[in-house]
């Protein structure tokens, strides 16, 4: 499915960080700021590596370890993107590594690359995206060398993250770029694979990079939109009941061994509803997955599917909140009124899917007039004009409030929601009682009325 990641918090009253797990997936954490200014949070961490921060609308890459204290000072006067090591400074074990990634990340932001290409840019066949995508990653890996030449760089451990960050954020990209907007649909994996050229998919010095867990996410991702949606699968798929999980272990297993195999295999178990599928291969994943750590992540996947959405209640989780009342007045006055069901949903103007969606409400808002819910639009870092407008350009019979940058980390928060567009059903008591994949199609309509009707049971 497609979501915009989150943005950077964008509040002076908040620092947030976002820690990946081993499916490449960032998870939100924030903690606010005392009056002094200091602050203080324990972070799941799920591998050493690097971690994202962000103040204000600025954020860095930092270097973490499980079980070790890292020390992090923000100097407000001094942030700035072409110069992050003097808004971030980090101490403790991890400073040598952190203050190199911090003076790269200033050097990189400061050039344009020749042969850049957009992601998403289908003006440009797959494998010419692809082999664009090769020739930027060539020539930053050949800024890598000369800015280590330059500053005489010696750490060979960061040397060796960096190097791979490079490499894998391109490795993502070309990965992805075939599914993304207009799906190709005659792709077949040995083309996919084709296009990383030199590419090692097989990488144990890239389990310290976010970007490593990230690009065998949309690999395993991509095989399963290619065996889904390509005919040349269909006679295949037959022979197995029209189960296609057999084809997608099928396809990792050519490509990857050992650890690889095993963090593919976590991607692929589904949290969908097609849960089913998966379980008939069950034994599969338990003889594939043996590493201690993927495998306790495989059991607390399996968890959560099978306990489904968890309700909770705003107002309780608004007043829990570890903020100053001030900060979750309004929220909290606007919960404490509402004496209707809620339909929610969180949003943004700069959000691709979150627009794609808005064409397609005046429908699903018209399936319920009679009954008694109220459709209620959140958006974030968007202008209030632009909220205005797009309700009026798409006469969306709703209410629409523009939340400020403190309001959006808190929504983050108690909705526990990591990227948008996000939806939420909240009953007239204010308990939150399910979230919807969107209507980002027009086909998507009817299985949302279907979802909403069905949890209120009407």
């Amino acid at each position: 499915t497609e979501y915009c990641p989150d943005k950077p918090s964008g509040d002076d009253n908040f620092i947030s960080f976002y820690p990946y797990d081993l499916e490449g997936s960032r998870k939100k954490e924030l903690t606010s700021l005392a009056a002094d200014g200091s602050f203080g949070i324990q972070l799941p961490v799920y591998f050493e590596g690097d971690i994202e921060c962000s103040y204000k609308d600025f954020f860095a890459r930092i270097y973490v370890q499980p079980g070790k204290e890292l020390i992090l000072t923000v100097n407000s006067e001094k942030l700035d993107r072409k110069d992050l090591q003097s808004g971030f400074m980090i101490s403790g074990e991890n400073a040598g590594i952190n203050h190199l990634m911090l003076q790269f990340a200033s050097a990189f932001s400061k050039v344009e690359w020749e042969k850049d290409v957009m992601l998403g840019d289908k003006s440009l066949t797959d494998s010419a995206y692809a082999a664009g995508k090769i020739d930027v990653m060539k020539e930053q890996l050949a800024f890598l060398d000369s800015f280590k030449n330059i500053n005489v760089v010696k750490d060979q451990q960061y040397l060796l993250w960096q190097q791979n960050h490079i490499i894998y954020s391109a490795a993502h990209d070309i990965v992805f770029n075939p599914f993304l907007g207009k799906l190709n649909a005659t792709i077949m994996p040995e083309q996919l694979i084709s296009y990383l050229r030199d590419i090692n998919i097989n990488n144990g010095s890239a389990l310290h990079n976010s970007t490593y867990y990230d690009f065998l996410n949309s690999l395993a991702n991509a095989y399963q939109f290619m065996v889904n949606n390509n005919p040349k699968f269909d006679a295949k798929k037959k022979e197995y009941g029209n189960n296609p999980v057999p084809l997608y272990m099928d396809n990792i297993d050519l490509v990857s061994k050992g650890i690889t195999r095993q963090l593919m295999y976590l991607d692929l178990y589904s949290t969908s509803g097609t849960v089913v599928r998966y379980d008939a291969y069950l034994d599969n994943f338990n003889r594939t997955i043996t590493d201690p750590v993927i495998k306790t992540a495989f059991a607390e996947k399996q968890a959560k599917i099978a306990n489904g959405f968890k309700p909770f209640n705003v107002l309780s989780s608004l007043k829990a909140f570890k903020a100053g009342s001030i900060l979750t007045e309004r929220l909290v006055s606007y919960f404490s009124k509402q004496d209707k069901n809620l339909f929610i949903d969180f949003w943004g103007d700069w959000c691709g899917p979150c627009m794609r969606e808005m064409p397609n409400y005046p429908q699903l808002i018209s399936a319920f007039k009679e009954k008694d819910i109220k459709f209620v639009f959140f958006s974030a870092f968007t202008t209030q004009q632009s909220v205005v407008d797009i309700q009026k350009m798409y006469n969306i019979n709703g209410e629409f409030i523009n939340l400020n940058n403190d309001e959006i980390a808190i929504m983050n928060k108690v909705f526990r929601f990591e990227g948008y567009p996000a939806h939420f059903i909240m009953d007239k008591n204010g308990n939150v009682i399910g979230n919807g994949s969107g209507i980002r199609t027009t086909e998507a309509i009817e299985p949302a009325i279907r979802a909403i009707r069905n949890k209120f049971k009407w």
